[in-house]
């Protein structure tokens, strides 16, 4: 989870899930022109986004739910063109193969 993300924290410190097969992105909050993307990296460096299974990348604009295609080292929220207002919760689920 994470919370609060508004100006000035724009984006979520990268989590690492090795061995989750699937992984699901929901995100809710005040959006107030903001988008929040989810990244991938298998460095903890260089990031790209991430997408879903039409290889669409991973994009909200208003509050939703998204499956992730991709299965990175490390994974993160990105928010850009915040708003006055902008605060957004995110909620990702991951389940192993065990």
């Amino acid at each position: 989870v994470w919370e609060a993300l508004v100006t000035g924290s724009l984006d979520g410190e990268s989590i690492s899930i090795p061995g989750a097969s699937d992984r699901c992105v929901q995100v809710i909050g005040t959006f107030d022109t903001a988008t929040l993307t989810m990244q991938g990296s298998n460095d903890g460096v260089t990031w790209a986004s991430l997408t879903d299974f039409q290889d669409a990348d991973i994009a909200f604009t208003a509050a939703g739910m998204k499956i992730i295609a991709e299965a990175p080292l490390y994974i993160r929220p990105l928010v850009s063109s915040v708003g006055a207002s902008t605060d957004l919760d995110v909620y990702l689920f991951s389940r192993g193969t065990k």
